[in-house]
């Protein structure tokens, strides 16, 4: 079988699951336990004539068999899947928490830089207020050295 790796007691490894998972190693053991309770072509008086019955039943485990490890690889599938949709939330989540600081110190700055501009309109208008008084100094001044 390509799916699998035979092991000499009939149980099967089944590729890309951890063999530290608990359940794959117990369904492992039940394959293993119920490939050893049927019938292997011996003859005797509880085993004539099920040859036929025999290979039914031996055919229907492998159909079980091939199905358990579909489900199997299913259910590592959805697992894989699930990490990798974990991971990729997780990286949005962060890259939503340094947009947002970004946004923060842009903020900041931005607020900084309309007081600096606040403080400046301040000083020009005052700068402005200081020329228009000066300018009516002068004109009184140069208005009272034209009628002496």
């Amino acid at each position: 079988m390509d799916r699998s790796h035979h092991e000499s007691d009939g149980d099967v490894l089944q590729l890309g699951v951890p063999p530290e998972d608990p359940t794959q190693e117990s369904r492992l053991r039940r394959r293993g336990d119920l490939r050893k309770s049927l019938p292997h072509g011996r003859t005797g008086p509880h085993h004539q004539g099920s040859s036929s019955q025999s290979q039914v039943l031996q055919q229907r485990v492998e159909t079980l068999e091939r199905e358990l490890d579909a489900a199997i690889t299913a259910a590592a599938h959805a697992r894989s899947e699930k990490r990798q949709a974990e991971a990729a939330q997780k990286a949005a989540e962060l890259r939503a928490q340094d947009v947002t600081k970004e946004l923060e110190n842009t903020t900041k700055v931005f607020e900084l830089h309309m007081e600096e501009l606040r403080a400046k309109q301040e000083e020009i208008a005052k700068r402005d207020n200081d020329i228009k008084l000066l300018e009516a100094i002068i004109q009184t001044l140069g208005g009272k050295e034209s009628q002496s």
